[in-house]
């Protein structure tokens, strides 16, 4: 398993980086690149930037995305194919952050999604399916 715990990775333009797995428990993931997870994706924490220039996250469609931890900041397009479960933390968007739902987003618990990172208003788009199979609110 990749694991980004500190520092930045950074993806230029045009390239391509893909990972069977891949956790981020901290750190910086950037640029203009693209990441492609195919089997799974553990965001504990940190910062997924660069949404303005075009960087994004994918996820497979055979692949699970487990959100958990603490605090999440999404500056960078996530398209989730595949099934993506959010158990804690929350996630804090902007600068262009959006989180593309084409697969299953289950929500468990009483979590939070807030822009308060400043620039072009994040967004989560759902074309898929979003459940929350726990939580009071």
């Amino acid at each position: 398993m990749a694991r980004l715990a500190s520092g930045t990775m950074t993806l230029p333009t045009a390239s391509t980086a893909s990972f069977a797995q891949l956790s981020q428990d901290a750190g910086t993931l950037t640029g203009a690149g693209t990441v492609n997870v195919i089997n799974a994706f553990i965001w504990n924490g940190g910062n997924l930037e660069d949404a303005a220039n075009g960087g994004v996250l994918n996820i497979a469609a055979a692949a699970t995305a487990t959100l958990q931890g603490g605090t999440k900041n999404l500056r960078r397009i996530v398209q989730n194919n595949g099934t993506m479960t959010w158990t804690a933390g929350t996630i804090q968007t902007g600068s262009g952050g959006v989180l593309n739902n084409q697969g299953t987003f289950d929500i468990q618990g009483d979590l939070t999604y807030i822009y308060n990172l400043g620039g072009t208003v994040g967004r989560f788009d759902n074309f898929g399916t979003v459940t929350r199979s726990s939580g009071t609110g």
